[in-house]
């Protein structure tokens, strides 16, 4: 005996293999923190179905395992003897247990309890590294096990081993990036537990995503049949596992098991049918979101209770905080006498073996986690933020901007790498739909991505933020058209009745001015109310040495419909798109004045004069360029994009009359004189309004940009000139007329989709 310590004790820890490594002494202090069970023949050492919680090591006896099924048959498996483990997930992840062990010869075994295991963790940590490892590589292969099985069909119990030997684990941490555009590609990784983004380098000198991908999901497969560079960057958007397949060990699978060659090349053909037939909607795949209070006052637990409920509306939800941790590994007592409980270990104690599982459970239990930080930053934060693929900032707009405590922590948390997606959510006063100001909160603040006003008590701001952080969001896009734009408003009125929230809101030309005053709060017969006296009084004329028209009442207009507010400061989500004249780019103006923006999209070149930007460049009418933005909006909101283009595809058609050369005066002259017919040609404002659309128009259909709209709707209204904005109420009517059938049906088809159900239904 060593210290009173058994020595078949000794023997049979050591034959698990927990403590490889330990010396005599060390064994010997392990093996304290068990007890001994004795058993007769026919005494159950556990039951499946019972409660678990516990590990035990067989030191004496020989033990029948089995396993009833679903079916109700008894499938019995290899026995156990000496030095054999029973219960490892049981100790990590409690639950049911899932065998049935009885004793078959006289039997003594050897317990450790959760309790124990963590007043092991506590006093000797350095002895649970061996144990933890055992553990994490049981764990490990019995996940990676049923992927593989999912992935490439079963296997016999060599070709498995052969595959599970082939396989690296690799380790990132969150904001870690897994390989750069441009890395020579030699193999392919499957996700295991964790959330990795895909993105790619944009002409403009950022970055688009490409894709978020989570477990059982391949990252690089193309690399298995073919080296060359990689097309892509990849990094961690949580604390992630993936395993690696080499080239060459993938090459010897498809040798012995031809169905994975058919597998993957089945995958590479779906994921190319996938990057050339868009998906109209797209569901983002964060489903764990921290969320941190930026500051001590802010009510964080009464927000957190409003967003759990609205994402119940899309499947379960666990709230997890440092007492539920701490009560569910029976720790928080710790917390209460100062030691703080298992939650706030840093992330590379020996305890994450214990948490790291649990929580990777939860999340396959759940369709949703909220890991609610504490008001002061802890361990439990940390490791909140670290487990999250959604960070989301939740600020009191009444306090003041600067960057709190908890918000640096973050901050500094991803300062040598990339960070999961930033939100901030900005907790603002009830009955506004407009909160001056808001630059103050975004300035200092590059790492949010996004920021949301959500008005205190206001059920519907809470489940619009919660359609846009799961990838639901409902957004509207209006295209250009001159006074065809006013069908726009009928289309809002249908959405009205229907009670279809909108979420996000973008356009170009008149289609800038709608969305922007949508955004602002107007509804349908307020918005045509206020927008007639703009458009019947557009056009001030002026000497046609830069534009038909001055544009002051176009500015004018513009500015008392929104007046000084900014882009940042509206309810709604909201960009809109302008042309870069002087250097043939598309801007997208998602920050500044509101009015700049609608002033800009709506500056046909010609009609009005270009709007000077930064650098000297001059800004001309979005439609030149995107007069459907239905692809930005698609980019920058996850979920259902509805687009209403306004633009017919055949326009200003005339007779066959018309003269090769043309007289101003002669078209005057007729218009005049009721004894000659009038020519039917269309004015010059007109033809430079199609002309600017033309090349936008057919991009627009060239690269089926439609293809990313749930919804595309083309009421009939090309009938009406463009300048025909007296006709504003009827050319409303005939909106809501023409696109009210379509937009039922698609309502029908989405709703429960895009809203979610009430639980309490």
């Amino acid at each position: 005996m060593t210290d009173g310590i058994p020595e078949d004790w000794l023997r049979a820890l050591q034959a698990t293999g927990l403590a490889l490594d330990a010396d005599p002494t060390e064994l010997a202090l392990l093996a304290s923190e068990f007890r001994e069970v004795q058993l007769a023949p026919g005494e159950l050492l556990v039951k499946q179905g019972d409660a678990g919680g516990s590990l035990f090591v067989i030191v004496e006896g020989t033990q029948r395992v089995t396993v009833r099924e679903d079916d109700g048959d008894l499938v019995e498996v290899p026995s156990l003897g000496p030095g054999s483990l029973v219960g490892q997930v049981s100790l990590v992840l409690g639950g049911e247990r899932t065998a049935t062990v009885e004793a078959q010869t006289p039997t003594r075994a050897l317990e450790l309890d959760r309790p124990a295991c963590i007043a092991l963790v506590e006093r000797h940590p350095h002895l649970m590294k061996p144990l933890t490892q055992t553990l994490r590589e049981f764990m490990r292969r019995g996940r990676i096990v049923g992927m593989l099985k999912d992935i490439f069909g079963e296997f016999d119990a060599a070709g498995l081993s052969e595959l599970e030997d082939s396989l690296e684990w690799v380790h990132l941490e969150s904001g870690q990036v897994l390989f750069n555009k441009g890395d020579e590609a030699d193999g392919a990784y499957i996700v295991v537990v964790g959330n990795v983004r895909v993105i790619a380098p944009t002409a403009d000198g950022g970055e688009r995503v490409l894709d978020d991908v989570g477990p059982a999901e391949w990252i690089g497969e193309m690399a298995l049949l073919a080296g060359g560079p990689r097309t892509a960057t990849v990094y961690a958007l949580r604390d992630t596992e993936l395993v690696y397949l080499a080239r060459d060990a993938f090459t010897r699978l498809a040798v012995t098991d031809p169905e994975a060659m058919f597998y993957i090349a089945r995958l590479l053909a779906a994921r190319l049918q996938g990057m050339l037939e868009p998906r109209g909607q797209s569901v983002a795949k964060s489903r764990a979101f921290a969320i941190v209070p930026i500051g001590p006052t802010v009510d964080i637990a009464g927000f957190v209770a409003q967003f759990e409920a609205g994402l119940a509306r899309h499947g379960s939800v666990r709230r997890l905080t440092a007492d539920v941790v701490d009560a569910q590994f029976g720790t928080e007592g710790a917390t209460n006498r100062g030691a703080g409980g298992l939650s706030h270990k840093a992330h590379d104690h020996p305890a994450q073996l214990l948490l790291g599982p649990w929580l990777t459970q939860q999340e396959d239990l759940h369709d949703h986690l909220i890991y609610q930080c504490d008001a002061s930053w802890s361990g439990w934060s940390e490791r909140a933020i670290r487990h999250a693929s959604h960070i989301v900032l939740v600020a009191d707009a009444r306090e003041h901007e600067a960057l709190g405590a908890n918000e640096r922590a973050v901050v500094e948390q991803f300062a040598g790498g990339r960070s999961p997606q930033v939100s901030l959510v900005l907790l603002q006063q009830r009955g506004r739909t407009t909160f001056p100001g808001t630059k103050r909160w975004l300035e200092g603040r590059a790492h949010v991505d996004q920021h949301y006003h959500v008005r205190r008590g206001e059920r519907g701001d809470v489940e619009r933020l919660v359609r846009h952080l799961t990838g639901r969001a409902i957004s509207l896009v209006f295209g250009g058209g001159g006074s065809r734009g006013y069908a726009h408003v009928g289309v809002l009125r249908v959405f009205e009745e229907l009670g279809i929230p909108v979420d996000a809101a973008c356009g170009a030309s008149i289609g800038a001015i709608v969305g922007g005053s949508l955004a602002i709060g107007l509804r349908s017969a307020e918005l045509l109310r206020v927008l007639r006296p703009v458009f019947d009084n557009l056009i001030d004329p002026t000497l046609p040495l830069v534009s038909l028209a001055a544009g002051k009442n176009a500015v004018r207009g513009t500015a008392g419909v929104v007046g000084d507010l900014d882009i940042e400061d509206l309810l709604i989500p909201y960009f809109a798109i302008s042309t870069n004249l002087t250097r043939s780019a598309e801007v997208v103006h998602r920050r500044g004045p509101l009015a700049f923006a609608a002033r800009a999209s709506g500056s046909l070149p010609g009609v009005f004069p270009p709007v000077p930007w930064t650098n000297g460049d001059l800004l001309v009418d979005g439609g030149v360029i995107n007069n459907l933005p239905i692809d930005r909006m698609a980019d920058l909101h996850g979920g259902a994009v509805v687009a209403v283009d306004v633009m017919p595809d055949v326009d200003l058609v005339v007779g066959e009359q018309l003269p090769m050369s043309l007289s101003g005066w002669e078209v005057a002259r007729r218009l005049i004189s009721p004894r000659q017919e009038s020519l039917q040609v269309p004015n010059i404002i007109s033809i430079l309004m199609r002309s600017a659309n033309a090349a936008s128009h057919s991009i627009h259909r060239a690269q089926a940009f439609a293809a990313r709209a749930s919804l595309l709707l083309k009421p009939e209204v090309a009938h009406w000139n463009m300048l025909d904005f007296k006709a504003a109420p009827v050319i409303a009517d005939q909106g809501y007329d023409g696109t009210k059938a379509d937009i039922v049906r698609w309502w029908e088809q989405h709703r429960d989709g895009l809203l979610g159900r009430d639980p309490a239904n």
